[in-house]
């Protein structure tokens, strides 16, 4: 599935977010801080709450205004971005009505990515080390978590944004925009307020970010060795194909927590 890995590895690698942040697959999936579950075939599946009344783990949550100017990246090359303003009427982007500011984001090859999120903030976990040790006393003291559990401990959500992968090389993609940005090419990073599609042609997927949409998230898991990040892996299936897909999958990383760490410190 060419467009999924496509898209995990421009969220997870190519914005440069860092910190084992993981793409919210298929985009717009609800995902909530918190959420206990599993990671099939390469999203997140939830399954339950650290709030439930039979996990009841405690936790305290932090917002951060993580990027005003949000976070924006296309395949090098490949994307054009044209505008136009409301008012207008353009031949280039005739799916957008007169009335309306809109875009058109045209690919030049397949397997091209074009992303762009406005205003994101983050929310997480305001401990992470504490969490780690709740999750580990839930399931040895009273099974209250299991091992495997995979729980959401940081989220990116925005304000507004529209992302799409070409399967040709005369894709496109045409949206209305809730801001007017003027008219002839712009970059990606200029798109502000929130979008509709009017229009796709030749893409895998095309799909706008409503306001509070969640794009990445950070998640550890539960294991009889203790509680590790859960980090995106990618490798070029070949690499001597300018256009070929990554190969990608979500995997143990990093300890947050090691049962021996843990059994230490509450020795003391």
């Amino acid at each position: 599935m060419s467009a999924k890995n496509l898209y995990i590895d421009a969220i997870s690698d190519k914005l440069g977010l860092g910190g084992r942040w993981i793409a919210n697959w298929p985009p717009g999936m609800p995902i909530a801080l918190g959420a206990v579950g599993d990671i099939e075939g390469g999203g997140f599946v939830q399954r339950g709450h650290l709030a439930d009344p039979d996990r009841a783990v405690p936790f305290a949550e932090d917002h951060v205004e993580d990027r005003p100017d949000g976070y924006d990246w296309a395949t090098h090359g490949a994307v054009q971005v044209l505008a136009k303003a409301e008012g207008e009427t353009s031949r280039a982007i005739p799916h957008v009505p007169k009335a309306s500011a809109g875009i058109k984001i045209e690919f030049s090859r397949k397997n091209a990515v074009a992303i762009r999120f406005d205003e994101v903030t983050q929310k997480r976990v305001r401990s992470e080390k504490q969490l780690g040790k709740d999750l580990i006393a839930a399931w040895n003291d009273s099974n209250r978590m299991q091992i495997g559990d995979v729980v959401i401990v940081a989220l990116l959500d925005t304000k507004g944004g529209i992302a799409a992968t070409s399967a040709s090389d005369s894709a496109q993609v045409q949206a209305t925009l809730g801001a007017d940005i003027g008219s002839g090419p712009i970059d990606l990073g200029k798109v502000k307020g929130e979008l509709a599609i009017t229009h796709e042609s030749g893409t895998d997927f095309a799909t706008t970010m409503p306001r509070g949409n969640v794009f990445a998230y950070r998640a550890v898991r539960l294991t009889r060795g203790g509680v590790f990040w859960l980090e995106v892996k990618i490798r070029d299936v070949r690499p001597e194909i300018v256009e070929a897909a990554p190969e990608t999958e979500v995997t143990e990383g990093d300890a947050l927590l090691t049962l021996e760490q843990y059994e230490a410190e509450a020795a003391t």
